[in-house]
């Protein structure tokens, strides 16, 4: 996945995918590669959802031992 494609939820694969390519365009920031990716998939994403209507992102961490 090179090209930014607007999307509701992504995978981890997506996620480590996101981190090691400009998939959000030159010049824009990339999601950090494990050991600091904070979460697993990304299961929605709403840009007018949440308390004030301003966007919404919830996403999932697999709590494994060893965390």
């Amino acid at each position: 996945m090179t090209d930014y494609e607007r999307r509701s939820s992504y995978t981890r694969e997506e996620l480590l995918e996101h981190g090691e390519t400009e998939a959000f365009g030159p010049g824009n920031a990339r999601l950090p590669l494990p050991n600091m990716l904070m979460f697993d998939r990304i299961t929605h994403i709403d840009d007018t959802g949440g308390k004030f209507s301003k966007g919404e992102i919830r996403a999932e961490l697999d709590i494994e031992p060893g965390l």
